[in-house]
């Protein structure tokens, strides 16, 4: 899936998120003052706050790509990461990758195929993550 879309499903599960949680939020102060009850509301309010809580969540710990989980790769040793992801699509000097996507998109596509790439040190532990292109692209 190209990046970009990923960006805007992000963006667009975020703000209904808020917004659901902000009317809800209103929903519950407006039945309070009208001193009706408000377990309904409240119980709504709860269940919209843990699920933009998750979706927050997700959100920070993926922020490269929605596949990999950049907090739980860093640190890592490459043979942990190739035994949670699979077999790795590209490797070269200090640096592995895997196929993410290749951008036919909308918006001034580039058609070069996008990789995950993985940075690691001389003890395979795994140091820095990014997305970019092809060697040579």
């Amino acid at each position: 899936m190209n990046g970009m879309l990923v960006s805007i499903l992000y963006f667009c599960a975020v703000a209904s998120l808020v917004l659901i949680t902000v009317f809800l939020l209103l929903r519950l102060l407006l039945a309070r003052r009208k001193q009706r009850s408000v377990k309904a509301a409240a119980t709504a309010l709860s269940l919209s706050a843990a699920l933009l809580g998750f979706v927050l969540l997700f959100v920070c710990s993926h922020p490269t790509y929605y596949k990999y989980n950049d907090w739980w790769v860093q640190g890592r040793t490459i043979s942990q990461v190739e035994a949670r992801y699979g077999p790795f699509d590209i490797s070269r000097n200090g640096v592995l990758g895997y196929y993410i996507y290749t951008d036919n998109g909308p918006i001034m596509p580039d058609h070069l195929p996008h990789y995950y790439y993985l940075e690691y040190d001389d003890n395979g532990i795994v140091r820095n993550v990014y997305e970019g292109v092809a060697p040579g692209g």
